[in-house]
């Protein structure tokens, strides 16, 4: 039995950090389009941004509630809630940010159980960078061989993992280039143990210097809520 419960959480650990590999490669506004029938994706009081006097100059904060996690985002950007989406029940919704986001909308139902919140930039030759936050079922901060492990299984190169500090603890960040929907992207990835658990927390860009600089900014600024 242990075997199996450790097996079961293996595959959903693969899951999840899959989908924080793969599933931010939005193209495009992440906004859905609102023709007056449909929920929007713009925030939402579970994942909205505050201009919190705290923020530095030209940002905002997103709250990631049920990561019990706050991090700043420069303040051009938008929140996508997928989970109130989710539960908004507009399937046209769903396949509308799924596409956006580059993913089936299969596999966006299912990651929204883990998805807390993601954030994105103004789109820049059809790419819109992005910070996409979810919870992990594990105990710990996935090691580097995993995270070197499942970046390989959807055709990424992780160029690098360090342990590193962050406000709220020790993190690990993963820093890897793949290929996605016809697209090469710049990721980084960094795990760590938040207040209601391990959390990943992905970002996505279309250059080096553009993923670390607001990975550089999160890190700086992340607190609990």
């Amino acid at each position: 039995m242990g075997r199996m419960l450790r097996r079961a959480a293996g595959t959903a650990l693969v899951a999840a950090l899959a989908t924080g590999v793969a599933g931010c490669a939005a193209g495009g506004d992440p906004a859905i389009p609102d023709d007056g029938s449909r929920t929007s994706a713009r925030p939402s009081a579970s994942g909205s941004p505050t201009s919190a006097p705290s923020a530095p100059p030209g940002t905002v904060l997103v709250r990631a509630e049920r990561s019990g996690l706050r991090f700043a985002v420069p303040e051009a950007w938008e929140v996508a809630d997928v989970a109130t989406v989710l539960e908004a029940g507009v399937d046209e919704d769903l396949a509308a940010m799924a596409e956006r986001m580059n993913v089936p909308a299969s596999q966006l139902r299912a990651a929204a159980r883990t998805i807390d919140v993601s954030a994105f930039g103004p789109s820049v030759d059809g790419f819109a960078p992005n910070v996409n936050v979810q919870g992990l079922p594990v105990e710990e901060v996935p090691s580097a061989a995993q995270l070197r492990l499942v970046t390989s299984m959807i055709g990424g190169t992780v160029e690098s993992v360090d342990d590193v500090p962050t406000p709220v603890g020790p993190g690990r960040v993963s820093r890897y280039r793949a290929e996605i929907g016809g697209r090469s992207v710049v990721g980084r990835q960094l795990g760590i143990e938040g207040p209601s658990g391990v959390v990943l927390v992905t970002v996505t860009a279309t250059t080096a210097a553009g993923a670390d600089d607001v990975l550089a900014l999160l890190q700086r600024t992340l607190t609990t809520t």
